[in-house]
């Protein structure tokens, strides 16, 4: 009955507030949680969340429901959690940092998300977790929960730096070691592949493309005529489109791929 009520009346906050306060109290049961599962309830969460941004009974108990839906405390498992999950915790430690209960409970949520590597990293590498984390270090409001995460997202963005230090480095050995070989190119792309989730890597490499397919005809007409590895690099680019450099970048490779006023339409895919 709370998920039809949630479902219906997703930005009512007289009917998404009780219904949340018993999501809530069944979400720790392990059958429920199955259920809940199943059915879709994370996105129905996030979406009020979104609707009901200001509301602080809602940001709190959503924060909960959410660490209770990835967790199942009997395995002592963490399931994978998206990143618009993330986006939607951080957004009510933002919006009401210096509440309390909503910083308590969203902190305990991302305590628990982050007991997996990979949610861990999925957190560490949205832009704005450091702004967020450090209003909430910062502040009264403060609890031994968002001390934990500071801590966990600050060795994680150590260790993503030392990596992307390395694969930068070995990228500019690659390139150096196979300067003429046209498969060069496509390289790159493989990087970009191997490391989607560093805005500096996409950088420098779609700078490299570009100089590369801009100096050496050999180069621009391999990658013009593979269809994959161009959508794989509109693919990478989208997922820092708000990104200027990059989407400038990306503009300069394809346009020079294409070499064409139709190519520059096909462009527009990855302007803001």
């Amino acid at each position: 009955v709370e998920f039809l009520a949630l479902a219906e009346h997703v930005d009512v906050n007289t009917i998404v507030q009780p219904a949340f306060a018993a999501i809530r109290s069944l979400s720790v049961d392990s059958e429920a949680r199955v259920l809940f599962r199943n059915a879709g309830l994370g996105n129905q969460i996030v979406h009020a969340m979104q609707c009901l941004s200001l509301e602080r009974e809602i940001q709190r108990d959503g924060c909960a429901i959410l660490s209770n839906l990835a967790v199942d405390f009997e395995k002592k498992q963490v399931s994978p959690v998206d990143q618009d999950i993330f986006e939607c915790v951080l957004q009510a430690i933002r919006n009401h940092s210096t509440d309390p209960s909503v910083v308590e409970s969203a902190s305990f949520s991302l305590k628990n998300f982050t007991y997996d590597d990979d949610n861990l990293s999925t957190l560490s590498r949205i832009p704005t977790v450091n702004q967020i984390l450090s209003r909430v270090q910062n502040d009264s409001c403060c609890c031994q929960e968002a001390m934990v995460v500071v801590e966990r997202v600050q060795i994680r963005q150590a260790e993503d730096r030392s990596m992307e230090e390395q694969a930068l480095e070995g990228l500019r050995c690659h390139i150096q070691l196979k300067q003429g070989d046209p498969k060069l190119v496509l390289d790159i792309v493989d990087v970009m592949d191997m490391h989607s989730w560093s805005q500096q890597i996409l950088l420098t490499c779609l700078q490299e493309l570009s100089q590369l397919i801009s100096s050496v005809q050999e180069y621009k007409d391999l990658l013009r005529a593979d269809d994959t590895a161009l959508k794989r690099i509109r693919g990478h680019v989208a997922a820092f489109g708000s990104d200027v450099e990059i989407l400038n970048a990306a503009n300069s490779v394809l346009s020079l791929a294409y070499d064409s006023k139709e190519g520059g339409r096909c462009m527009n895919v990855v302007t803001p």
